[in-house]
C-alpha cells in the first residue's frame, strides 16, 4: 500500500467520523485529553473490546511525551468500527490506528532475558535468549511481538562439549532497492517535507517518471 493511498484512506476514515484528522505531525496528547471517553467507544469491539475495557476499568498509562504541533491531536480512533463496516484496506488502516492508540496507553511488555558468553579455541561466542513474561502493549500491537528464544540453563565456568563446527565464506552484497518506507524515513531524517506532504512528494516523482515501483512490496 503506497503512502499516498494510505493517506487517502486515512482521510476517508476521518471524513466518515472514525478517526481524527490524519494530516498532523502531533504525537503528543494534551493534558486534558479524555482517554476514558475514547476507551469507552471501543469496549464492545469484537477484537479489542476486552482489552479496552480492562484499560478503562483498571487504569491506563499516560503516553510517552511526543511532539505537539499545535494543530490537531495525534491520530485517534474516536468511533468504533467493525470489520464488515469498512473495506479491506480501510480496515487495515483503522485497525492499525486503533491498536496503536490502545498500545500507547498500555503497560510495557516484560521479558526474562539472558545472555551467554562461551569460549572455544581462544575464540569467544555469544548467544542470548528471551521469554515473554507479561505481554503488556504487545497483546494489542501484536505485530511487534516475536517468538520466544529459549536457551538451556548454564552456570559460570561450566564446560560443554562442542558437537559441531563450521566456517562459512561469504561476500558483501550490494544493497537492494530503496523501499518506500526507507525513503520516507530518509526524508524525515533530512527534513524533506512534512508528515502531511511526504506522500504527495513521493507520488509526484513517480508520476514524473523519476522513479518506478519495481514490485508489489514497493
Amino acid at each position: 500500500m503506497s503512502a499516498q493511498e494510505t493517506l487517502r484512506i486515512a482521510e476517508h476514515l476521518y471524513l466518515s467520523g472514525y478517526t481524527t484528522y490524519p494530516r498532523t505531525e502531533s504525537t503528543d496528547f494534551s493534558e486534558n485529553f479524555d482517554f476514558k471517553e475514547i476507551l469507552g467507544q471501543h469496549t464492545k469491539h469484537p477484537e479489542w473490546g476486552e482489552f479496552a475495557k480492562n484499560l478503562l476499568d483498571n487504569g491506563h498509562n499516560r503516553p510517552k511525551k511526543g511532539h505537539d504541533a499545535g494543530d490537531h491531536p495525534p491520530i485517534t480512533p474516536v468511533a468504533m468500527a467493525r470489520q464488515y463496516e469498512l473495506g479491506e484496506r480501510e480496515w487495515k488502516i483503522y485497525s492499525f490506528i486503533t491498536r496503536s492508540f490502545l498500545g500507547c496507553i498500555s503497560t510495557d511488555a516484560t521479558y526474562d532475558s539472558c545472555a551467554i558468553m562461551l569460549e572455544s579455541g581462544g575464540e569467544q561466542f555469544k548467544t542470548s535468549g528471551r521469554v515473554l513474561i507479561k505481554p503488556g502493549f504487545l497483546e494489542v500491537m501484536n505485530w511487534h511481538s516475536g517468538e520466544d528464544t529459549v536457551i538451556p540453563d548454564f552456570y559460570v565456568g561450566q564446560e560443554v562439549p562442542v558437537t559441531n563446527s563450521r566456517m562459512v565464506e561469504g561476500r558483501t552484497e550490494a544493497p537492494g532497492y530503496l523501499t518506500e518506507a526507507n525513503l520516507i524515513a530518509k526524508m524525515e531524517k533530512n527534513g524533506i517535507g512534512t508528515d502531511a506532504s511526504i506522500a504527495t512528494h513521493i507520488n509526484n516523482i513517480m508520476l514524473r517518471n523519476y522513479v518506478q515501483v519495481r514490485d508489489p512490496g514497493r
